[in-house]
This record gives C-alpha cells, sequence and structure tokens, in this order.
C-alpha cells in the first residue's frame, strides 16, 4: 500500500507530522510492504529540514500511490503559490489513475486546481472562502463544517483532519485498525465521513456551535458565550443541540475537554496537573472527578497504559 503526503513549503508542519506519526502507528506490526513518503515539486534540499521525518525518494514524482492526503497550507493573497500548481497537476494525474485523494482545510485549494471537484461543489477553510470563491468563481461554496466526498475525493474544510486520516486507516487496513489507533490516541472513529455533502442533515447554527466550543472548550462559561454569540434562547439551543448532537451542550463540552487531556496524557509528558488547566481545569481534583466519570479510570492510570510516542 502506497500513501503520500502531498506537501510543498507551504504546508502545515505540525499536521503533516501528527498525521504521520498516526499512520507510521498503524503499519508498525504490519509485515506487508507499505510505504508512507511524500511528494513535492519543491527543490528537496529546502523540504529537509521542515519534513525531515518522513520519507522523500527521489522517484517520488513517478509511483503511482493508492492514497494522497494533502494537509492545510498557508495561502498568500495572491493565492496558490507556482509550486503548489505544479502539485496539482501530478495530483490530478494520479488521481485519474486511481489513486483516492483526501484533503483538508485549506489544502482544498490544490484539490481545486487540480480540477478534482468534478460536482462542482467545494469546501475550504472558512478564513479563506474569499480567496477560494475569487480563485474558483465556477465551484460551489459549501460554508459548513462538513465532508464532501466527490467520487474517490474526499474533502473538508473544517472538520477535524484527524477523521479523514482515520478514514485512510479504515480503507486501507480495515476498521478494526482504524479503531485501534483512535483509541490508542484518543481520537473521536467516525465512520459516517463518507456521507456525500447531500446525504448530511445538518442544523447549521448547532455546527457553528460546535466548531466555536472546539476551539474554546477549555474557557470560562464556555456555553452561555456560545449561546449569546448565536443569539438563541437557551432552551432553544439545549434542545436543538441535543436534536444535532445526541448529548447536551455540558456533556459535549466535558466530553471536549475529557478526549483531549487523553491525547495529552498519551502523548506528552506534560504533568496531570498541567494537563488539567490546559483543558480548562484550575482545580486539579475536579478535573480528576470528570476525567473518572468519562472513562471509568484516573488520569495517572489512564497514561500508564498507554505507549509514549
Amino acid at each position: 500500500m502506497r500513501l503520500a503526503f502531498a506537501i510543498t513549503q507551504s504546508s502545515v508542519v505540525s499536521l503533516v507530522a501528527s498525521a504521520h506519526d498516526l499512520l507510521q502507528h498503524c503499519i508498525a506490526s504490519r509485515t506487508e510492504d507499505d510505504h508512507i513518503y511524500a511528494v513535492s515539486c519543491d527543490d528537496k534540499s529546502s523540504l529537509d529540514h521542515r519534513f525531515g521525518f518522513i520519507d522523500q525518494p527521489d522517484e517520488g514524482m513517478d509511483l503511482q500511490p493508492d492514497w494522497v492526503f494533502v494537509p492545510a497550507l498557508n495561502i498568500p493573497e495572491a493565492g496558490l503559490p507556482a509550486h503548489s500548481r505544479e502539485l496539482s497537476c501530478w495530483l490530478r494525474r494520479v488521481s485519474d489513475k486511481g489513486a483516492n485523494v483526501v484533503a483538508v482545510g485549506t489544502g482544498t485549494f490544490i484539490v481545486a486546481e487540480a480540477g478534482l471537484f468534478r460536482s462542482g461543489k467545494a469546501v475550504t477553510h472558512s478564513q479563506f472562502t474569499s480567496q477560494f470563491e475569487h480563485s474558483y468563481p465556477d465551484l460551489e461554496l459549501i460554508q459548513k463544517p462538513t465532508w464532501i466526498k466527490d467520487g474517490s475525493v474526499l474533502c473538508s474544510g473544517e472538520l477535524p483532519w484527524q477523521e479523514a486520516v482515520l478514514a485512510m486507516i479504515a480503507n486501507c487496513w480495515g476498521d478494526d485498525i482504524a479503531k485501534d489507533c483512535a483509541e490508542t490516541y484518543a481520537l473521536q472513529w467516525n465512520h459516517d465521513i463518507y456521507k456525500p455533502c447531500s446525504e448530511a442533515m445538518i442544523d447549521g447554527s448547532i455546527s457553528l456551535a460546535q466548531r466555536w466550543l472546539s476551539e474554546h472548550y477549555a474557557e470560562e462559561h464556555v456555553i452561555l458565550r456560545c449561546i449569546e454569540r448565536l443569539n438563541m434562547h437557551r432552551r432553544t439551543f439545549n434542545r436543538r443541540f441535543k436534536t444535532e448532537t445526541g448529548m447536551a451542550p455540558l456533556d459535549y463540552v466535558l466530553l471536549l475537554r475529557v478526549k483531549t487531556s487523553q491525547f495529552l496524557l498519551a502523548t506528552t509528558r506534560h504533568s496531570v496537573e498541567e494537563i488539567g488547566r490546559q483543558v480548562g481545569y484550575s482545580d486539579t481534583g475536579a478535573f480528576y472527578r470528570i476525567f473518572r466519570r468519562y472513562t471509568g479510570v484516573s488520569p495517572g492510570q489512564f497514561r500508564r497504559s498507554k505507549v509514549f510516542t
């Protein structure tokens, strides 16, 4: 199985590194000849100091991958730089030969440049909608958090990139391995992200609330502030939120805090007290109680059951 990262000098290094770690975790115990590598139209020497952790074979452009992951990248006001446009040509070529393509955030600019939004619908990060619409006026930009599946192309502008990588893992090596990876890294496993956008029943206001809460969950009075931003009655918000997500807003925020703390416990050496503060608890005792309520174990017990990466 060949999995290629389509990267440029503008690609977000932390995202590439984290996605690479997830995929490496999956193939570490496999005996099959899986190959994870990077493809770029930039000068290789200029990329080594930023992406030295990933294989960059000289023949990378000539290999036909099974899957291509296009991470988010920094988009200048003028739009895609020349080297990214060249990468789009390569992406179109391997897609036409059967490669599956997954893009997240502003990585969808490269997909659009390659002409792979064949249905005419597209997504990108909300901060770059004006640039996207200016660059690709013939595409209908879906301005809500969702996945778009267009043939063998899967894209999201706002939703977590981890879901996209888990979807790749599930398709390459099966659901069981994807679920194991999600559990190891305390990630949400969502098998339904392959539904086309037209099939997704999404309450736009609640989707915006989920996105805002995912960015501010560690702050004080976060639910009240979210309701005020939406200019919605609290009872109406609670009802619509539970209908859309299956849980009350408070449970949703607490679960976000617990999931984030699980990830930090499994992947960092920060103290339990520091992690508690990072997810919104100045009182370590309160953090312990909430963590145990949702996981059945203490933070220390959870950490000891995981292997640092």
